[in-house]
């Protein structure tokens, strides 16, 4: 199992690989909620831990035994969010096994997800609403036969082309109904759409604020962000995205002044969407772990996977003179060696 930690430093979001752990031995939920309630504990992130992403696997989501339950139950605040990469996987699979032509067809498509990679559920699901027409198909069709002329499209062929066409986008939409159907937990995050704000600014979103108020009852001081918000809203040189309002705020020293706005960007961008930096790590492990390195103990694993994951980080080390130095002083300080990494004094 990989633990990755996101946060952000000044406007800046971070995600550092904190360790591999082996759970071999017990894969349940208390057993996994065991290994990773120590790694809170360790880096003392009790009161700043405010969510957590995992794959839809039961023994990770279950409401119930699941790690994300257990965790909640001693940290209420945590929110849980189902790596939303997986959901989208689970929409397409779900979405066309039942449907045996769509089936075939997705089992040698490579790229299609790259058609929605930047679409959230409401963008996704307009999309799919707006190629539920009948001139799409006919498009389709044309398109088809400008490239390549041995195509022939008759009213038959085109009725079942239809018929095949609306199976397929109302799955979709179905599943992604239900797939998403917890996005609701995550309405207060439309408080920094800088899209909505010329909006907000004429009705404030009074219902997002008392959502964010509940899941996280203590962190924000209510009356101030209120108004900080206000203020955000009316001020058109301040409808910008998350990231860059932040750093504008930062750049000219006003986090006193937009404390809790602040603080709310900084809470919004720490929110993990997906699991991809986790399974990133894990393809590093492959890399690391090979036939030849099989024996290799965990802790040297570790070691070795950080440095691969991190290796930017080790690049800006690196450039202090005196890191190489030190990494070889610590190194002979650990035990006797065979060869001589240091000069010594007779």
């Amino acid at each position: 199992m990989s633990i990755i930690f996101r946060y952000v430093i000044e406007e800046k979001i971070v995600e550092r690989f904190i360790d591999f752990f082996d759970v071999s031995s017990d894969k349940t939920g208390s057993g996994l909620a065991d290994v990773i309630l120590p790694v809170i504990k360790k880096w003392d992130l009790g009161n700043k831990i405010i969510a957590q992403t995992y794959d839809g696997a039961s023994v990770m989501s279950g409401t119930k035994n699941g790690v994300q339950s257990l965790i909640k139950n001693i940290y209420p605040n945590v929110l849980f969010i189902h790596c939303y990469a997986h959901q989208l996987n689970l929409v397409l699979l779900y979405g066309a096994k039942t449907i045996k032509p769509v089936k075939l067809f997705i089992c040698n498509l490579t790229m299609f997800h790259t058609f929605f990679s930047r679409s959230s559920k409401r963008k996704f699901k307009k999309n799919l609403e707006n190629l539920r027409k009948e001139q799409t198909v006919n498009t389709c069709c044309d398109e088809a036969i400008q490239l390549n002329n041995d195509f022939e499209y008759g009213d038959k062929q085109k009725n079942n082309l239809h018929k095949i066409t609306y199976e397929i986008l109302d799955s979709l939409i179905v599943q992604i109904n239900i797939r998403f159907e917890d996005t609701s937990e995550l309405e207060f995050v439309e408080l920094t759409n800088e899209k909505m704000f010329d909006i907000y600014h004429n009705t404030f979103p009074e219902c997002k604020l008392i959502k964010l108020l509940k899941q996280y009852p203590n962190m924000f001081e209510e009356n101030r962000l209120r108004n900080e918000l206000s203020v955000i809203y009316s001020d058109n040189n301040k409808h910008l995205p998350p990231h860059k309002l932040l750093d504008l705020i930062i750049k000219n020293n006003l986090q006193e002044i937009y404390s809790q706005f602040t603080k709310l960007c900084q809470l919004v961008l720490t929110i993990p969407a997906t699991t991809a930096s986790s399974e990133r790590s894990m393809s590093t492990l492959k890399r690391i772990k090979s036939f030849l390195r099989n024996t290799m103990t965990n802790e040297r694993l570790t070691n070795l996977s950080s440095l691969a994951i991190e290796k930017n980080l080790l690049g800006v080390m690196a450039k202090d003179p005196t890191f190489v130095e030190n990494i070889i002083d610590d190194f002979v300080k650990k035990k006797e060696r065979r060869i001589e990494l240091e000069y010594k004094i007779i």
